[in-house]
């Protein structure tokens, strides 16, 4: 996909999150489409380039978020590297890769973002967290992974035709 793509990706990823996600929200929780592309981009791509897209949408996000800023792009950033691990030769063919993948991302990645914001002194309680805002954000991330992981899939296949491997 290229590391000059993950740029302007990331910054759409940010921007389309910040503006879109809010109408399909289910229960007033949207998933999180940065987080989903991440990991499908790290799986499918590489783990640096799945970095990069983490930094150009973390900083986005940061910019928009009431959030410290840097709280994205490290938290984007531990998402990029343990999906990468999920993604090492190993695993790659497993069918339920990028479920498990987004699972850990999502309860990784909602986690942090509470003690974050419990450090800078904002009342987050985690397990008010966990159960009204991260599992239902779960839930919507594990449907736009079902359709986005086969849409990559399936383009990357498409894009590669014929080519010798």
């Amino acid at each position: 996909m290229g590391v000059y793509l993950a740029i302007p990706a990331g910054l759409l990823a940010a921007a389309l999150q910040s503006t879109l996600m809010p109408y399909v929200a289910i229960g007033g929780v949207a998933p999180n489409l940065v987080l989903v592309v991440l990991v499908i981009w790290v799986l499918l791509a590489r783990t640096q380039e799945g970095l990069v897209f983490a930094l150009s949408a973390g900083v986005a996000l940061d910019t928009l978020s009431a959030a410290p800023f840097g709280t994205a792009i490290v938290g984007l950033t531990l998402v990029a590297l343990l999906a990468g691990l999920g993604a090492a030769n190993l695993f790659r063919a497993a069918w339920y890769l990028p479920y498990v993948a987004i699972i850990v991302s999502t309860l990784v990645y909602g986690v942090y973002q509470v003690t974050v914001l419990q450090a800078v002194g904002r009342l987050a309680p985690l397990g008010d967290s966990v159960l009204y805002v991260i599992l239902p954000e779960l839930l919507g991330n594990l449907v736009l992974m079902a359709l986005g992981y086969e849409l990559a899939r399936g383009y990357g296949r498409w894009r590669h035709r014929g080519e010798v491997a």
